[in-house]
């Protein structure tokens, strides 16, 4: 229960943050790949029977979130150590 209302809050703190941002458009340059890379994607395209492919994109950027989210706990915590407020060597 805790964790759903943990949850529950960041997403709606996470919400707040998107619709603090303008709209916006992706620019040309990453809507279309140029050449060969074009002709991949193409390819891999006709595999989605096979692949799931939108399963594999929220599964990496889930791992990303994870590896960012301790990342920042490290920063914060070496930045707290350093202070010497909260008993930090400074």
């Amino acid at each position: 229960m805790i964790v759903e209302w943990l949850m529950t809050v960041w997403t709606g703190l996470a919400g707040a943050f998107v619709d603090l941002l303008p709209n916006w458009e992706l620019p040309e340059f990453l809507v279309t790949a140029p050449g060969k890379l074009s002709s991949i994607f193409t390819m891999i395209d006709g595999f989605g029977a096979w692949a799931p492919f939108g399963y594999l994109g929220v599964l990496l950027s889930g791992t990303l979130t994870v590896y960012v989210g301790g990342f920042i706990f490290k920063l914060v915590r070496a930045a707290v150590a350093h202070s010497p407020v909260s008993g930090g060597a400074g």
